[in-house]
Order: structure tokens, then C-alpha cells, then sequence
């Protein structure tokens, strides 16, 4: 048998799904819709009016009788923080309410995505915001995304979650264009114009915090046409000039910067 916090988590956990589709709820309304009974409905939403985690108004429902009180979900209690690589040389620190909604989005200069800029950057964010439980940073590779992490929970107050760029961007992806399968192969243009191929196997990078292997236009087209021979992926994914594979069956990601933030909320809402 669960003690008596675990069972007191579950019932407030379900209070406060009910409350997240929006909408508003008495005490009488809560208890019919969860279950649970009323002095708990009561004891439950009360502490989290008192702590802001709800919204409490007195409202007179009827024309005779005493005004009841009406519960909603305060959107403004928490927020989500996250920071990404922009378009351009760009840092972007963007902050969401945890239910929804763009509290701050903001695109700095930046020369270098290293692990001191996004430090600096994620300190910032959470001196000027507050009530940031969770931090989300997306990972150029080359680098260890579990460091990062470590290193950036034990200078924050907030829990953390870091993953590659690519793989929040595939993810987002995934969400949106509702692709199915397990194996994939990401292809992406660099800056440098030569095309980075990554191999993803139920969502993570094959060869873990190595840098993808990258190749010039014309060794990428023989790779992709190699392993899409050999591995039989479920779909060739393509960030760049879809006219030079134009003879492989890809499917091309015009806006990575936007797969990759849906792919951080994605992973943040699963998270919740």
C-alpha cells in the first residue's frame, strides 16, 4: 500500500490535471469529476490558492444562497526555460509559462555556442524570471550533453534536461509531420556547405557523443545512397539543398530552428 504522501501527490496531481484543460471548477464540481471526496477537493485546491498555484474567486452562482468559490489554474505560477542555437550566430532564450503560452523570447549575438555562453546566458534568465523550475538546452556535438547538464544543475536552482540540437530537432519533427518508424537518417547542411549524416535509432544518435560524420556534396549523396541501401532506414531526413539528392527518396525539413524548439516543448510536456 501507498503511505499517506504518495496517496496525498496522486490526489493533487489529479486535481491539477483536471485543472490544466483551463476551464473552472468549485469544490462540489472537482469532487464529482475526480472522485475524490470533498473535504479533499477542498483541503487541496485551498493550499494551492494559498501558494499561487491556483486561482481563487468568490462568485455568487444563484440569485439566493451563499457565493461559492471558483478555482482555476494560475498559468503564471511556473515557467520553462530554453535556450538553442538561432539562425545566424544567435543564442535564443526563450521562456514559456509550463502549461502553455510564450512568456519572453529573446536572440542574442553569438560567436560561440560553448558551455560559459548558455552558463551565462541560463543565469541570467533566472534572475530576471522568476519561478523557472526547468531548464532545456540544446547541445552542439562534440560535447558530452550529460556534462552539461551536471555542470549546469549544480550552478542552478532549476532541474535540468540537455540534448543534441539534432536530436530535438528530429523529435520535433517526428511530432509534427506525425512520421512513423524507428530508423532514421538525418541529413544536414553545415555552414561550411559540407553535409553532416547522422543515424538515429529510436530517437538517439548512433555513437553517442561523437560528432556526425560529415562529407563534401558529392561524397554525402554516395553515403545517403549506400545507407539507405545497407540500413533500410524508415525515412532519409534532409535540413538543406534538397536539389542535390534529388535522386534519393528524402524528406526535407525546411525549418529546423522551429523543429528543434517543438522538439525541446515536446520533450519538456513529457517530462511533466
Amino acid at each position: 500500500m501507498r503511505n499517506t504522501s504518495e496517496i496525498r501527490k496522486a490526489n493533487h496531481f489529479h486535481i491539477l490535471q483536471m485543472l490544466a484543460n483551463g476551464k473552472e471548477y468549485t469544490v462540489a464540481e472537482m469532487s464529482s469529476l475526480t472522485g475524490l471526496c470533498a473535504a479533499t477537493c477542498n483541503t487541496i485546491l485551498r493550499e494551492m490558492a494559498q501558494k499561487g498555484e491556483a486561482l481563487a474567486e468568490k462568485r455568487q452562482m444563484n440569485e439566493v444562497g451563499r457565493a461559492s468559490v471558483i478555482y482555476r489554474l494560475n498559468a503564471e505560477y511556473r515557467s520553462i526555460l530554453y535556450v538553442f542555437p538561432g539562425e545566424g550566430g544567435t543564442l535564443v532564450v526563450y521562456v514559456a509559462y509550463y502549461y502553455g503560452g510564450q512568456r519572453s523570447y529573446e536572440s542574442f549575438p553569438c560567436e560561440r555556442y560553448d558551455y560559459d555562453t548558455v552558463s551565462f546566458r541560463v543565469k541570467r534568465a533566472l534572475e530576471k524570471y522568476s519561478n523557472i523550475d526547468g531548464v532545456y538546452v540544446a547541445v552542439p556535438r562534440g560535447v558530452s550533453a550529460a556534462e552539461w547538464r551536471v555542470r549546469l544543475e549544480a550552478e542552478c536552482t532549476a532541474s535540468v534536461h540537455a540534448a543534441y540540437a539534432d536530436e530535438y530537432a528530429l523529435g520535433g519533427y517526428l511530432d509534427k509531420e506525425g512520421v512513423g518508424g524507428k530508423e532514421f537518417l538525418l541529413v544536414r547542411e553545415q555552414e561550411n556547405k559540407n553535409y553532416a549524416i547522422s543515424l538515429y535509432v529510436n530517437g538517439k544518435a548512433v555513437g553517442g557523443n561523437a560528432c556526425p560524420a560529415e562529407f563534401s556534396l558529392s561524397e554525402a549523396e554516395h553515403a545517403v545512397a549506400v545507407m539507405n541501401r545497407a540500413l533500410r532506414p524508415n525515412a532519409v531526413l534532409l535540413s538543406g539543398n534538397k536539389e542535390a539528392f534529388s535522386s534519393l527518396p528524402v524528406r526535407e525539413i525546411r525549418d529546423f530552428d522551429g523543429y528543434l524548439l517543438n522538439g525541446m516543448t515536446v520533450c519538456s510536456l513529457q517530462k511533466k
